[in-house]
């Protein structure tokens, strides 16, 4: 079993996230822990152990959006003997994780929670493709995606954000060079459906932007091989 904290009501985005992962995994019937000091979630699926971790993506300018990336099996992270144990492995086992569940998905901070509640479903859904797999608690149109493969996607309210923040960063930047206006060339933003097709899940995690010419993401969390 997890333990759990009563947190409080200043506790930050990505610890009630994973809060309300931890708790909704075991829910469900899956082994879950949550590893507090490093920000992930563990769970075992069959002979599988799988890692999810929140972080924080895209700009720190106090005026662009609130962006978190979840991210399932992205992460090179070295799991504790106490942590296998724990999720009822042997302890000096060396369990691989599981490929269906691998996923970016970039949403706005405030959509975490409900995310949270709704992972273990997809989960479900991605195990078993007779298992009903509902829709995500938070819009991801206008590009259709396939749940049950998908494995980079951003809510709709997330990307529209980032678009509109680049866009308003590209005018002011035009504006302060008026000699540039006359060169600029405007790109259309690729949906992310359109990159899942053009570039590879490692490309995505470092150097995916939901519009061209704004901020490049940050490198693939965890490849320090943290010690969990």
């Amino acid at each position: 079993m997890t333990r759990y904290l009563t947190l409080p009501a200043s506790a930050d985005s990505s610890s009630r996230f994973l809060d309300a992962l931890a708790r909704a995994l075991e829910e469900s019937g899956r082994r879950a822990i949550w590893v507090q000091r490093k920000y992930v979630v563990l769970f075992r699926e069959g002979d599988t152990l799988n890692r999810v971790r929140p972080f924080p993506w895209g700009s720190e300018s106090p005026d662009a959006p609130q962006l978190t990336r979840i991210a399932i099996n992205q992460s090179d992270i070295e799991i504790s003997r106490r942590a296998r144990i724990l999720l009822g492995f042997a302890p000096e086992s060396r369990p691989g994780h599981d490929e269906r569940f691998d996923l970016e998905f970039t949403v706005l901070t405030e959509e975490l929670e409900a995310i949270a509640r709704w992972l273990p479903s997809w989960i479900a859904g991605r195990v078993d493709p007779e298992v009903p797999l509902p829709a995500p608690p938070v819009p991801c149109d206008p590009w259709e995606f396939d749940w049950r493969s998908t494995n980079y996607v951003w809510s709709t309210a997330a990307w529209n954000a980032q678009t509109a923040w680049e866009e308003r960063v590209k005018a002011a930047r035009l504006q302060r060079t008026p000699g540039k206006q006359a060169h600029a060339i405007a790109r259309p933003a690729v949906s992310p459906a359109a990159k899942t097709a053009a570039t590879s899940p490692a490309a995505h995690a470092t150097s995916a932007t939901p519009a061209s010419g704004g901020v490049t993401g940050p490198a693939r969390p965890g490849t320090e091989a943290d010690h969990v």
